[in-house]
């Protein structure tokens, strides 16, 4: 589970930030406040109406960040939203998408 002070609480909908694409998930960027790595995880009713799947995608979204917090770039905030296309039994997949892209973004920045 993600700490405290890597959570971010009531979401809102944002439409500036920078937004990456990929086929398991979308990730919208913003500027934090301060030097502190948020993140936030949106999984819709459109994934999947039982919210024992929600919850496990969830679950592994936040596994795939925790893993990534020691080479993450302080003073983002980042919003991960969930796509059909993921599966929560490929953890290890999902964990690799999320390192690739955003290495990208930290050396396209």
């Amino acid at each position: 589970m993600l700490k405290k002070y890597n959570r971010l609480a009531g979401l809102k909908i944002r439409t500036k930030g920078q937004s990456l694409d990929t086929p398991l998930f979308k990730i919208k960027v913003f500027a934090g406040k301060n030097d502190e790595l948020k993140f936030g995880f949106v999984v819709s009713k459109k994934i999947d109406k039982r919210a024992v799947i929600r919850n496990r995608t969830k679950r592994v979204l936040k596994n795939a960040a925790r893993r990534y917090l020691k080479k993450a770039m302080a003073g983002q905030r980042l919003i991960i939203y969930a796509k059909k296309s993921l599966d929560f039994s490929q953890a290890d997949t999902v964990s690799k998408e999320l390192e690739r892209v955003l290495e990208d973004k930290r050396k396209n920045k």
